[in-house]
């Protein structure tokens, strides 16, 4: 079978997008020899805290933070579509627009031990690849459920999510950036320092729009 390279689907809020975000894809893209990594800010996540900064200034923000990266892109279709954000939904569109291109849809191993609550999780595997990060000192529990989704899905090789358009799940161990953006928008809300955390042109923008104070 033929190797193809994939494409990597990071959704979140991005409330702010920081250095975090921008290593892991890195990681992901390189450790998986990914064509490109689209990186796309939800509308209306369920599942997650309400974004403070507006759409308009979320897509912005990662506009400003992948403009430097000719593999990164902004894909801003969840904030055109409106309504609760569905990873779902999203990936039905992405895969019509790449009917061909093996897709990786990247989260976290902490979403991962909540992905039974994600709208149509089971179905995900017939759109695309499911790259889940860990972390070393992080342990994570996973109910039954999700135990027999990973054991139906799991492979350990590569070059499977690259042969297959979609239909695997792979487990994949980063050195990780111990930032959120949570803390993020309390230190700024503080008024301590957090330009070691974000792109500089990221930090610029909170500053200049006075976000998160």
């Amino acid at each position: 079978m033929t190797e193809r390279r994939g494409i990597g689907i990071f959704g979140g809020t991005f409330d702010p997008i920081h250095l975090g975000h921008i290593h892991l894809a890195n990681s992901v893209y390189q450790k998986l020899n990914l064509a490109a990594v689209h990186f796309i800010p939800a509308a209306h996540p369920l599942l997650r805290t309400p974004p403070q900064a507006s759409e308009a200034q979320r897509v912005r923000m990662v506009q400003l933070a992948v403009a430097t990266q000719p593999f990164f892109s902004v894909d801003d279709r969840e904030i055109r579509r409106g309504g609760n954000s569905y990873m779902i939904d999203t990936l039905v569109d992405i895969r019509a627009a790449f009917p061909e291109a093996p897709l990786c849809l990247i989260i976290g191993v902490d979403q991962f031990s909540k992905f039974d609550q994600w709208k149509g999780w089971l179905d995900m595997p017939s759109l695309s690849h499911i790259v889940v990060t860990t972390r070393q000192g992080f342990e994570c529990v996973l109910n039954s459920q999700i135990k027999d989704f990973l054991f139906k899905h799991k492979t350990d090789k590569v070059r499977d999510l690259q042969q297959l358009t979609c239909g695997k799940i792979f487990l994949l161990s980063l050195d990780t950036l111990p930032i959120s953006s949570t803390e993020i928008r309390g230190k700024i809300a503080k008024g301590e320092d957090v330009g070691p955390y974000l792109p500089k042109e990221v930090g610029d923008f909170i500053t200049q729009c006075g976000l998160y104070k």
